[in-house]
């Protein structure tokens, strides 16, 4: 998150809000809608079916899962950071979320 960055380097108010704006966007909306997994996961990848390993969600081991350890740490930052630099409570859920799920 570039954005988010140049607002810790410089101060640059505008930053926090470009950075809320990237993830509010559609695409986030689509992360959040459609990779969102019910034990709040997110999915590796998505289809013209759907989730790919939703028949198979506990496939969940090295070299091989239907959930990405680093992708959904890097939600977790996202989100923690979100929260600190805009306040909004929505981000800290969601990274509370992200985190409880992880263990």
């Amino acid at each position: 998150m570039i954005y988010l960055d140049a607002y810790r380097a410089t101060g640059d108010e505008v930053a926090p809000n470009r950075a809320k704006a990237i993830v509010d966007n559609a695409y986030a909306r689509w992360m959040e809608g459609h990779l969102l997994r019910s034990d709040n996961l997110y999915w590796c990848g998505y289809d013209a079916s759907g989730p790919v390993g939703a028949n198979r969600p506990n496939d969940i081991h090295e070299a091989g899962s239907v959930s990405f350890l680093g992708g959904n740490m890097g939600m977790g930052v996202i989100h923690a950071m979100l929260f600190q630099l805009t306040g909004d409570d929505k981000y800290r859920q969601r990274a509370v979320r992200t985190t409880a799920a992880l263990k």
